[in-house]
C-alpha cells in the first residue's frame, strides 16, 4: 500500500508540475532554456532506458516514464515558439554525452556505463537554466520546481523500497537535487526582488516626506 500511494502522488505531482510549467510557458510567464530541454528530453528518455536496462524492474522504471513524455512535450513547445540559437560549449557536451550513451547502450550494450554517462550528463545540462535563473529568476519562477522536487523525493522513495542495488537510487537522488537547485534559486531571487521593491517604495515614500 505504502509503495503504490508513493508511485501514484509522485506521478501526480510531477504531472501537475509539467501541466503548469506548460501554461506558464504558453502565457510567456516564462523564458526557458531551449537547450536544457531539449537535452533533458533526451537524457530523460535514454536514463528510462537505462535504468529499467541495470534494475530489471519495470514497475519501478514507470516512475520516471512520465517525466519523459511530459519533458518531450514541453521541448516541442519552446522549439516551436524560440527562435534557432547556436548551443553554447556545455550544451554541445550534453549533446554530445547523450548521442556517447546512446551508441554505448545501442551498439556495446553496455547498460551501466550508458546509464553513467547519462547521470553525468544530467547536472551538466542543467547548468544553463541555473545560470539563467540566477541571473533573473523570473525566467524559470514558475511553481513547478517545487513541484517536481517533491515528486523526485517520493519517486526516491518508492525506489528506496523496491531497490535491489545501491546504483538504483542515484538517478532519482541527481533529478531530485537538480531540480531543488532551480527551486532553491528561484525562491532566493524572488524574495530578494521583494526586498529591493519594498526598499524602493520606502525610499521614494522617504523622498516625498510627510
Amino acid at each position: 500500500m505504502l509503495e503504490q500511494g508513493l508511485l501514484f502522488f509522485s506521478l501526480l505531482l510531477t504531472l501537475g508540475a509539467y501541466g503548469e510549467y506548460f501554461l506558464d510557458l504558453a502565457a510567456a510567464r516564462i523564458a526557458p532554456n531551449r537547450w536544457s530541454w531539449l537535452i533533458w528530453s533526451a537524457t530523460t528518455i535514454m536514463e528510462v532506458a537505462t535504468f529499467y536496462a541495470i534494475a530489471g524492474d519495470a514497475m519501478t522504471a514507470f516512475v520516471f516514464v512520465a517525466s519523459a513524455v511530459g519533458c518531450l512535450a514541453i521541448t516541442l513547445m519552446i522549439w516551436r515558439r524560440a527562435a534557432w540559437r547556436a548551443p553554447s560549449a556545455t550544451e554541445l557536451f550534453c549533446v554530445l554525452a547523450t548521442l556517447a550513451a546512446a551508441a554505448l547502450w545501442l551498439i556495446f550494450r553496455q547498460d551501466w556505463w550508458a546509464h553513467l554517462i547519462m547521470l553525468a550528463a544530467i547536472p551538466i545540462s542543467f547548468l544553463p537554466t541555473y545560470q539563467s535563473a540566477r541571473s533573473d529568476y523570473r525566467r524559470e519562477d514558475s511553481p513547478s520546481w517545487l513541484l517536481w522536487t517533491i515528486g523526485d523525493a517520493l519517486a526516491l522513495a518508492y525506489v528506496l523500497i523496491r531497490h535491489e542495488q545501491a546504483r538504483e537510487l542515484l538517478y532519482a537522488s541527481i533529478e531530485m537535487a537538480m531540480h531543488a537547485g532551480i527551486w532553491l534559486l528561484v525562491f532566493i531571487g524572488a524574495r530578494q526582488g521583494r526586498a529591493r521593491r519594498r526598499a524602493g517604495a520606502n525610499l521614494v515614500n522617504n523622498y516625498n516626506g510627510p
